[in-house]
């Protein structure tokens, strides 16, 4: 608990299988890529049932593979990729480069993709859809709840945020619950700021450290 375990297996010479162990809820992540590492051929999750074996924690399978469904486009703000696992949005995934793989779209990911396209051209304001944040608790997945119903256009400290959930002492929580957002824009993170009104750090748009100036001026724009 608290760690994580990686293990790599080579199915044959052009592809690999990451197989890990997330620290937080009980899926196991299953990525296919390529042999450089570059081109996400697939995301599947697999749920575990932890069983203790001679003191050690053996996770097992309980469960089949879980088919997810993703499309791309792209913004001026970089390229946006909603994924979805049939049923809700699990996750939003967005860089400045894109994606080789091709899209495997279902019903919630078009819906997201075009729910996005109208907030950024200015004509929608609150979202409407199915979210099941992957990696979530009952308690993250409150957080999470709460930030959905922070107002378009209003911007709130981290302190702020807390008294809004009910917990006006929570204000590290606060925090880690915006850095740990899997579903960013639409759990409006970035409309919480620090106690002197500068926008701390924002993860949104690449895989640039938080506190980049891209990503923050980002986080401005949005």
């Amino acid at each position: 608990p608290g760690g994580v375990a990686m293990a790599k297996i080579v199915l044959y010479p052009a592809w690999l299988i990451i197989f890990s162990i997330i620290p937080f809820s009980d899926r196991v992540f299953l990525e296919r890529k390529t042999a450089d590492n570059k081109s996400l051929f697939h995301v599947r999750y697999w749920r575990l049932v932890s069983t203790v074996t001679k003191g050690e924690i053996m996770p097992q399978l309980t469960e089949h593979l879980e088919t997810l469904y993703f499309t791309s486009f792209k913004i001026d703000f970089g390229w946006i990729r909603p994924i979805s696992n049939g049923q809700s949005l699990i996750q939003l995934d967005w860089n400045q480069t894109g994606w080789d793989d091709s899209d495997h779209p279902d019903n919630v990911s078009r819906e997201t993709k075009s729910q996005l396209k109208a907030f950024f051209a200015g004509h929608l304001h609150q979202f409407n859809l199915p979210l099941a944040p992957t990696g979530k608790s009952a308690a993250g997945k409150k957080w999470l709840d709460v930030m959905a119903k922070i107002p378009y256009g209003t911007v709130m400290t981290y302190g702020e945020f807390a008294a809004f959930a009910g917990n006006p002492k929570a204000a590290r929580a606060a925090g880690s619950a915006c850095a740990s957002n899997p579903i960013p824009i639409i759990y409006p993170c970035h409309r919480v700021v620090r106690a002197d009104g500068s926008l701390g750090n924002y993860g949104g748009g690449s895989d640039q450290h938080p506190t980049h100036p891209d990503n923050l001026a980002r986080k401005g724009d949005l």
